[in-house]
């Protein structure tokens, strides 16, 4: 139908029904379509196999025709050729009674003789007793079974015995190949042809019969030795494993003696001879054979012609096929079979008395002559020769058996290794956290480390080393002396600075492991062995080359299955000591908001263990040197234990741990995915640890200097303070500062004619202030001094600068601005004492300037310079505060010679606060020069007055000075009286002009003796300004004993006032 014209003629219902009628008759055709090729195709399938079938029918007939003309041949030429020969006389009745009697009594016999032959493992004559004796039972019972059952009633009960004989023999040869380990090709020919006589089988069957039998053989001595695990030492082991590799070489060449002929060494397989030989066991027969005889050639030669069907190529599939399945039940096995290997050296050693044994191993192949003897001599054959003939391509043993299992092992034992490593490290960190946990309470900044003049006895200084007896020509002199008795048992007790040691044992023990671990991996990889084996010289080059590609092969699979192993156990480790770092952390008990000074000390074992927490996890986090290396590129490991085990046998006696470090001509590589992620999970944790501690220091940090401040009666004084200093503003001097208030007094005015105005200013913060600085200094001493990172020390001027702020805004609120009374300090600072109060948050503020929140990433970034920018203004509101307290014009006026002072007092505190001015602070980047006259500083300014011993010069030994060697000066001490003027006179008149007598130690003493009674003799402000003037004249002297570049170091320090910390009794 055109569809233009249906179009035109109908309407769109009616097409529209025209479109859903011609879709169905498409589907109907299509499906009868499907019909019709679905039935042509089974049609076609069916015709196929009756062609086949009719074709098998065919082929069929034709044998039997040409059997049946063979046999008509062969019967017309017997008639042919017997029709001359006389007829045979018919056989008595006597003669038949008489063989029929000896066969039964030739099967009542068989028991017996079956017995005798399975009790002399003579599995095939026990067979071809058994068959003959079928062979008789059916003779005797073929047309006449009812007259000899008649005759012979012991015949119905003596065959059904005979019958089970035939499982009996066939198990008993089966078991006999499953259960002996040395046995010999000739061995199993006769058990296999006994199991082909009973049992109708091809050659494929009885070659899986034997493959089988000795499979089980194997395993079970391989079961054996991993069942035995610990109990069996590495040679027995090696023994077993090498007894198996040589077995299963064994096994394939009796399969090939067995089943192939090999040119010029056997013309017939060893399987085929054994059936074919004679049977002796026949001559004791009583009667005719004639029969009987025929019908066993007959069996023996169907027997023989299914095993002649198993070609070559069977033969090498199935040997393959026994080959994988014994290789998956060594995987099963896994590591449990090479289990006493405790070590990668171990495996190595295994592996390499297996290999020997199977280089060493050769199969002798007895050849027979054309005449079917024996030679004399043997055909030595080795396991190439053998997997050629049987396999037909090479066939490495140990990769295919033993690999999978050294692996398993290894495996196991980097799995053991890691998790015993985690269990160290939690054993030492329990042991540290637990002495952290027994320390004494303390409050923040009271852990004073000890001077080292009270750690050492100091001896009379000695010469440098002598030469036959006499002083060397070096005049070096050197302070001897040893430990004071118990100093060190002291410091071996449970002081504040006793955990430090533990959290660096901790990462230097898991370095250590990490160390040795990775070496032991290296091991289990064969990469010494690999190297070894390149660096020697062998006589034959092309074995020599063939043996260096395959151990490099296999140590490249190896590595390629045990490193990314290694990483992933090294990270899973890693982790877990990183989550219990992180539970350890919160399952400390939180700090309480507003606790009093007891509550506070009471927290210090508690913040200790959070030190000891922050310690280890930013040491295994930055301080690591195995761990980076472990989870980086595997082509540095060998190169980094090479070199760390070179340098820990050379520094063997030092007693250096055994560090993996890579040579200086190796660059590193840059860090991988997954440690960045473990170091970043280990740097928060170690930050979340030291914020607990910069929390609690901070806190009582801060209560102590709001405490301090409240009880100073200065700063309700309106007198100016002692370390005030006069500024003179105008008039002829013209400057600022010390210097110029000092040149005014000294001069009157230097000639100027203008007007001046002389104030007093704070010159040096007030001695909470200093007390606090200090204190701080102390704390971060404590957590860890020079060694403590940066990052956690910023932490803490974060949070010490939040809490100052907090505590002074506390301080000075009014009684209306906070609950109660109002805070410390309101209603009690006079207007020298809010100078002061300024003087000393300012510089405490820019003492601890630099410090800053945590921050991971980019947003906490931008959160960190918010809460910088947030700070900066709670400190102009708190200047602002305490400013408006003063008169605007005198503010305005005393704000910059304020800030100045401040400025120089910075300059001169620096060594003694040096501890708080690491990082990256605001004057070091910026670049300002240090204020004019910052060394300048007079002795009412002095803030070491007030000062206890800084945690600097606790390790701060000074040695002889040099200029004591000048008689000048010497003399000039002695005639001067000052401070160890009487030492050096008395040693000088002990010994001469001799100064090897002199003692750094008398000095001190000496110096102390002086100093304490100026000391005693005062009374009040008085007599400690006359101690501390005689301390700054006395050290003042030994500036010039220590020369120049002392000098100007001292006054880098802020003056030869410094070192009156050297001695306690002067401040």
């Amino acid at each position: 139908m055109d569809v233009g014209q249906l179009f035109r003629e109908r309407t769109i219902a009616e097409i529209r029904e025209v479109e859903t009628r011609t879709h169905h008759e498409i589907e109907e055709k299509k499906q009868q379509l499907r019909h019709v090729v679905g039935d042509s195709y089974r049609d076609l399938i069916s015709s196929a196999d009756t062609i086949i079938d009719i074709a098998r029918s065919c082929q069929r007939l034709v044998e039997l025709t040409g059997g049946l003309q063979g046999g008509l041949g062969a019967l017309a030429a017997g008639a042919a050729a017997g029709g001359g020969a006389p007829p045979t006389p018919a056989a008595s009745s006597y003669d038949r009674l008489y063989a029929l009697g000896s066969r039964i009594k030739y099967l009542i016999d068989t028991p017996e003789t079956i017995y005798g032959c399975l009790d002399g493992r003579e599995f095939l004559a026990a067979a071809r007793r058994f068959v003959r004796a079928a062979e008789v039972h059916r003779v005797l019972t073929a047309g006449q079974a009812k007259q000899v059952a008649q005759r012979f009633p012991l015949l119905q009960h003596q065959w059904p015995l005979v019958k089970k004989f035939r499982p009996q023999v066939y198990n008993a040869a089966g078991t006999w190949l499953g259960s002996h380990g040395e046995l010999s090709a000739a061995q199993a020919a006769a058990a296999l042809a006994a199991q082909a006589l009973l049992k109708p089988m091809d050659g494929a069957e009885v070659l899986k019969a034997f493959l089988t039998a000795r499979q089980a053989y194997i395993m079970q001595c391989l079961s054996g030795a991993a069942a035995a695990g610990a109990d069996t030492d590495l040679d027995s082991l090696a023994f077993i494993l090498a007894d198996v590799a040589t077995m299963v070489c064994s096994t394939l060449a009796q399969c090939g003696e067995l089943f192939l002929q090999l040119p010029g060494v056997s013309a017939t397989p060893l399987l085929v001879q054994a059936l074919a030989a004679d049977d002796s066991s026949s001559v004791d027969l009583l009667f005719d054979t004639g029969k009987e005889a025929e019908a066993w050639k007959a069996q023996v030669d169907a027997v023989r012609g299914r095993l002649a069907e198993l070609s070559a190529a069977g033969l090498a599939l199935e040997c393959r096929q026994w080959l994988d399945q014994l290789s998956q039940q060594l995987r099963q096995l896994g590591g449990r079979l090479l289990g006493p290997c405790a070590s990668g050296q171990g495996l190595l050693s295994v592996e390499a008395a297996v290999k020997a044994a199977l280089e060493e191993w050769q199969y002798g192949l007895q050849p027979v002559t054309q005449a079917g003897e024996a030679a004399d001599a043997a055909v030595a054959m080795s396991w190439a020769d053998i997997c050629q003939w049987v396999l037909g391509r090479a066939c490495p043993l140990w990769p295919l058996l033993f690999e999978q299992p050294l692996l398993e092992r290894a495996k196991q034992l980097v799995a053991s290794d890691f998790s015993s490593l985690v269990d160290k490290v939690a054993g030492l960190l329990g042991i540290a956290l637990q002495e952290a946990a027994a320390l004494p309470p303390l409050t923040p900044g009271s852990a004073h480390a000890g001077a080292w003049c009270d750690t050492f006895e100091l001896q009379p200084a000695t010469p440098d080393a002598t030469v036959g007896g006499r002083l060397g020509g070096s005049k070096r002199r050197r302070l001897t002396g040893h430990a004071k008795a118990g100093v060190a048992a002291q410091r071996q007790g449970s002081t504040p600075q006793a955990w430090l040691p533990q959290a660096e044992q901790v990462v230097q023990r898991f370095d250590q492991q990490l160390s040795k671990l990775l070496a032991a991996a290296l091991d289990a990889c064969g990469s010494g062995a690999a190297q070894q084996g390149g660096s020697v010289a062998a006589d034959n080059a092309a074995s020599a080359q063939q043996s260096a590609l395959g151990l490099a092969e296999t140590v490249a699979s190896r590595a390629l299955i045990l490193q990314p192993f290694v990483q992933d156990r090294c990270a899973e480790a890693a982790e877990g000591i990183a989550a219990s770092l992180g539970a350890r952390l919160l399952a400390l008990p939180a700090q309480q908001a507003g606790s009093d000074a007891a509550a506070i000390a009471g927290y210090a074992p508690v913040a200790t263990q959070a030190l000891v927490l922050g310690r280890v996890a930013l040491g295994m986090a930055s301080r690591s040197s195995m761990l980076p290396l472990v989870l980086g590129s595997p082509d540095r490991w060998h190169a980094a234990v090479h070199s760390g085990s070179s340098n820990g046998s050379a520094g063997s006696a030092g007693g250096r741990p055994l560090q993996g470090r890579l040579p200086s001509g190796v660059a590193p590589a840059p860090p991988a995915a997954r440690f960045e992620r473990l170091q970043q999970r280990l740097h928060s944790v170690g930050l979340q640890a030291y914020g607990s501690w910069a929390a609690w220091a901070s806190e009582g940090l801060a209560d102590a200097l709001t405490a301090g401040l409240a009880s100073d009666p200065t700063l309700a004084a309106n007198a100016p303070l002692r370390c005030w200093e006069e500024t003179v503003i105008g008039g002829g001097g013209g400057g600022d500062g010390g210097d110029l208030g000092e040149d005014s007094m000294d001069g009157g005015g230097g000639g100027g004619s203008g007007l001046e105005m002389r104030f007093q200013l704070p010159a040096a913060p007030s001695p909470a202030a200093v007390q606090l600085a200090l204190a701080a200094c102390q704390e971060i001493d404590r957590a860890g001094g020079h060694l403590l990172e940066e990052e956690p020390l910023l932490l803490l001027k974060w949070r010490l600068g939040g809490s100052l702020l907090a505590a002074l805004t506390a301080a000075l609120a009014e009684a209306g601005e906070a609950a109660g009374d109002g805070g410390v300090l309101a209603g009690k600072l006079s207007e020298k004492g809010v100078l002061q109060v300024l003087f000393d948050a300012r510089f405490l503020l820019d003492l601890l300037s630099g410090g800053r929140p945590v921050s991971a990433g980019a947003a906490d970034a931008a959160s960190s310079a918010a809460a910088v920018t947030s700070r900066r203004h709670e400190a102009a509101a708190l200047e602002a505060r305490l400013s408006g307290r003063l008169d605007p014009i005198d503010w305005a006026t005393y704000e910059p010679y304020l800030y100045s002072n401040k400025d120089r007092a910075a300059a001169r505190c620096q060594v003694l606060f040096g501890m708080l001015l690491r990082g990256d602070r605001p004057q070091q980047r910026s670049g300002a020069p240090l204020p004019p006259g910052a060394a300048n500083m007079p002795a009412d300014s002095n803030i070491l007055r007030m000062a206890p011993v800084g945690p600097r010069f606790s390790y701060l030994p000074v040695t002889t000075p040099m200029a004591l060697l000048r008689q000048s000066s010497m003399q000039q001490l002695s005639a001067g009286g000052g401070l160890g003027g009487e030492a050096l006179s008395s040693s000088s008149s002990a010994s001469g002009s001799e100064v090897s007598a002199y003692s750094f130690a008398s000095l001190l003493s000496e110096g102390g003796g002086r100093a304490r009674p100026s000391g005693e003799g005062g009374a009040g402000a008085g007599g400690y300004a006359a101690q501390a003037g005689a301390a700054s004249s006395g050290v003042g002297k030994l500036v010039g004993l220590l020369g120049d570049r002392a000098a100007s170091a001292l006054g880098d320090m802020g003056g030869s006032s410094l070192l009156s910390s050297f001695n306690k009794g002067w401040l």
